[in-house]
């Protein structure tokens, strides 16, 4: 959503007008009115640029000669020669409205609908388009405004002091220079910026880099994926000439609206199977984003987009805003890829098996059939059915991925800003904008001036934004120092810190962290934390030192040494958060979290072996010591209640008193994710898709190390899957199995436990534990089997009514199990209502215990939307 917001930035300064030789004009239809936002496209330069919204357009043009084609979907492109001298021309065009045909099966309402034929040959070579292009270069111009349309009025005079007002668009700028290499890697160079927003945001790769042709956009099924008729229905609408190419227009409709999904039109050249345009949009938390994209041929049969516009409207907690991004691409330079042939024919073997079957009748010896490889099939532009060239491409992208440094990266992009990127004139704009300014959004600027200036005057009377001025405020609210020469210090907010509980009273942590960058691939951080607990009048604190390391996809590798003395709950994994126990017991004398102390030295390191495989061994010095409650404070007091002991309740061990123990335990572990692919952004990689997650691990507790007693063997693995069900959902499944090979000494916080909750809270991590479960009841020291399965709904029962679904509401059953020797069977089935209002969740569930029902409860908390699954 920041991205929304962007427009919300105020831009530096009103650029000037600067006269040069080339062509201007308006672009009107055959009533006079203006088109606005025409695409045109210079095939001589390369150049692509658009009307502005009254229909005006001016091309900067050397002296020469130039072929210029103007085009607006639903009227006829209007191709233009000038010849450009020193002086300006002016040159208004009127595009007439298209005459449209329609092909003759639609006539026949027995047969299929076209659409149906075009768009699988389209599919089928939707691969083919994303490897047809070697290499390319281009410069974007993209420029993104917005406005604030309503707001709460309870904050309109503080909007308007802030300078945020309805009358006035923010706007941002930028012009970059767009490198491309097959198979996915983009290097942008931004050579100038109009903003003091977030240098990312004003980054044209999003949009530019986007292309349908891809499976998935930003978790948008596009049309042309391979898995797209199981999404859309398509409706074949006409066919026109453009160019003297025959282009079919086709209706995109959502076989169930959501905000995985686009609607509207598309356009596909007959024969190339290309994108012509596409006229589209989608919504998502209740946002309409409309997507407008023209392209052009710039070489034979290879047709690259040159117009971008995006549009988009919502409402967000009472504020009503709307914003535009228009992008337009010059200066193409292409070098098509050789190996495959420029055109070839497609054949749909459900409408076309009688060209197969002539096809495949043809003389052609064995030998001459085996030495055909995939590269020569295409090279060769032979007749090819949908089957043969998604196999053939999918092999071919396979072979390109498995040369390149990293194979596991499907896409890498990489943004550079020159460091003049900021200082350019407003003559300089005058030259490089190709889409005049409004005056909505000249006041933007306007504005901007204004502001920047008071920012100007804060930051020189106010050094604390340089990171290095300490305040004695900051011992309690925290801040970030940076120390110079890649050292950073960070104090944390202490206030936020205090807590409440039985054994330990009011108490608050006080935590420090120093960062030293060694280099881009290696980090080192030291964190030192003081808690001090009230009720027992003493005070606790660890140090701990990590050392991260890892060169691009072996990032992610660390060492860590941490001691002290200190507390743990029982459950080491901590299902009950200290806010929320504090909340419980000071207000209804209920406290869940049980604890103890101690003393212990660890190691800990994770090694990537390889990008999806991490080893991680550790070895843990602790000595335990039992710790009761020392306060019965509350603010609610409730005669007939009392802090219960500070000891677990469990079924296989009913005493779970220790006194004082040793433990001496090393970890030997690994985290497998087969099939793993990634984005990569600079030297950021992200996920690209949800492959499985295989957690192995062994721990053994060794007796007489330091005088320890625990000795026992736990062997658990631990596997982790999402299923895409496409139109029915997706299923999100979670199981681990673990069994102690040895037993012989062990306290109750050696035992496995079970993430439980008990309060009226639902958990925090989804598929991480159980909604209603006792905290401690059914831990073991033996076998046990547990298992969380989350299906989500695409429609189910409120999802049923759009509205509702289009603003991002979620339904999904959970079903959760335990299994023990001494627990048959503990099953938790529940229903819940997700992203209610784009932050909240509410989880009905029922528990049953060896068949019989145990418990029912009704839960509120956060929408799983801002949590992560992995």
């Amino acid at each position: 959503m920041n991205r929304f917001f962007l427009f919300l930035i105020p831009i530096l300064f009103i650029p000037a007008l600067a006269k040069a030789q080339g062509i201007r004009g308006t672009v009107i239809d055959q009533d006079g009115e203006p088109l606005p936002f025409t695409t045109i496209y210079v095939q001589q330069t390369g150049s692509g640029s658009v009307t502005n919204q009254i229909g005006k357009y001016e091309l900067r043009l050397s002296p020469g000669t130039y072929s210029i084609s103007f085009q607006f979907l639903g009227y006829k492109s209007e191709q233009i020669s000038v010849t450009v001298a020193s002086e300006l021309l002016t040159r208004d065009i009127v595009l007439q409205q298209q005459a449209y045909s329609l092909q003759a099966a639609e006539i026949d309402g027995g047969k299929e609908d076209p659409a149906y034929k075009i768009m699988r040959k389209a599919i089928a070579k939707s691969s083919y388009h994303r490897q047809q292009v070697n290499h390319y270069t281009c410069e974007v111009y993209l420029k993104g405004g917005g406005r604030l349309v309503d707001a709460p009025w309870f904050l309109e005079k503080t909007l308007k002091k802030e300078g945020l007002d309805t009358s006035a668009t923010f706007v941002t700028e930028s012009v970059s220079e767009i490198t491309y290499t097959r198979p996915g890697d983009y290097k942008e160079r931004v050579i100038s910026i109009r903003s003091t927003g977030d240098d990312q945001n004003t980054s044209p790769m999003n949009y530019i880099n986007s292309s349908l042709y891809e499976p998935e956009i930003a978790g948008l099924i596009s049309p042309f994926s391979p898995k797209a008729f199981a999404y859309y229905k398509f409706k074949y609408v006409s066919t026109f000439s453009d160019r003297g190419y025959q282009i079919n227009e086709i209706q995109v409709i959502p076989r169930s609206r959501g905000e995985d999904v686009f609607a509207g039109k598309i356009y596909v050249v007959e024969d190339l199977w290309a994108i012509h345009s596409i006229d589209l949009y989608f919504v998502i938390q209740g946002i309409r984003i409309e997507v407008n994209q023209v392209f052009a041929p710039i070489k034979p049969s290879v047709w690259m987009p040159v117009s971008h516009k995006y549009d988009g409207t919502g409402k967000i907690l009472g504020f009503t805003f709307e914003f535009q991004y228009l992008a337009t691409v010059s200066k193409y330079d292409i070098t098509v890829n050789n190996e495959l042939a420029d055109t070839f024919t497609v054949l749909d073997e459900k409408t076309e098996q009688e060209a197969i079957e002539s096809r495949d009748s043809k003389p052609e010896t064995d030998l001459e059939k085996a030495k055909k490889s995939s590269e020569d099939k295409l090279m060769n532009g032979e007749e090819l059915t949908r089957k043969e060239l998604r196999h053939l491409m999918r092999q071919y992208e396979k072979q390109e991925r498995q040369q390149t440094d990293e194979p596991a990266v499907i896409q890498s992009r990489d943004v550079k800003i020159d460091s003049t990127a900021y200082g350019n004139d407003s003559t300089y704009w005058a030259l490089k904008r190709p889409i005049p300014l409004t005056v909505r959004e000249e006041k933007g600027y306007d504005l901007q001036d204004s502001l920047a200036i008071e920012q100007i005057k804060r930051e020189e009377g106010d050094t604390l934004n340089t990171g290095k001025e300490f305040k004695i405020y900051d011992l309690v609210w925290g801040n970030r120092y940076d120390l110079g020469n890649d050292n950073t210090l960070q104090i944390k907010n202490a206030l936020a810190s205090i807590r409440f509980n039985s054994v330990d009273g009011w108490n608050f942590k006080y935590a420090l962290s120093y960062f030293k960058r060694i280099d881009k691939d290696r980090k080192l951080e030291i964190s030192p934390v003081f808690r001090y607990a009230f009720a027992r009048n003493r005070g606790f604190g660890t140090l701990k030192s990590e050392f991260s390391y890892g060169k691009g996809l072996m990032k992610g590798s660390k060492i860590n040494v941490e001691g002290g003395y200190y507390y743990s709950q029982f459950n080491e994994r901590e299902p009950i958060a200290t806010f929320t126990d504090a909340i419980s017991s000071l207000f209804v004398e209920n406290h869940f979290m049980r604890v103890y102390d101690k003393k212990f030295i660890e190691t800990n390191w994770e090694h990537r072996v390889r990008h999806n495989l991490k080893l991680k061994p550790s070895v843990i010095f602790t000595e335990r010591i039992e710790t009761f409650n020392n306060t019965d404070y509350v603010w609610f007091d409730n005669p007939k209640k009392e802090y219960s002991e500070n000891a677990p309740v469990s079924l296989e061990m009913p005493d779970t008193h220790f006194g004082r123990s040793r433990a001496f335990k090393v970890y030997l572990g690994f985290t497998w994710k087969p099939w793993s692919r990634y984005y990569k952004s600079g030297e950021t990689y992200s996920k690209a898709n949800n492959p499985p997650e295989i957690n192995v691990t062994y721990v053994k507790a060794i007796p007489g190390v330091y005088e320890s007693t625990a000795d026992y063997d736990l062997a658990k693995i631990e596997v982790k899957y999402r299923f895409d069900l496409n139109l029915f959902g997706k299923i999100a499944v979670r199981s681990e199995a673990g069994k102690f090979l040895r037993n012989n000494t062990m306290e109750f916080m050696d035992y496995a436990h079970f993430m439980g909750n008990q309060t009226i809270f639902t958990r925090f991590a989804q598929m991480q534990g159980y909604s209603i479960a006792p905290y401690y009841d059914y831990s073991t020291n033996d076998q046990y089997v547990s298992t969380w399965i989350n299906y989500e709904f695409r429609q189910f029962l409120l999802t049923n009514i759009r509205v509702l679904r289009l603003t991002g509401v979620k339904e999904n059953i959970n079903i959760n199990h335990i299994i023990t020797p001494t627990v048959n069977h503990y099953l938790e089935v529940g229903y819940s209502i997700d992203n209610l209002f784009r932050f909240f969740r509410i989880d009905v569930t029922g528990a049953f215990l060896d068949g019989k029902y145990a418990d029912f409860r009704i839960q509120l908390g956060i929408t799983t939307d801002l949590i992560s699954f992995q």
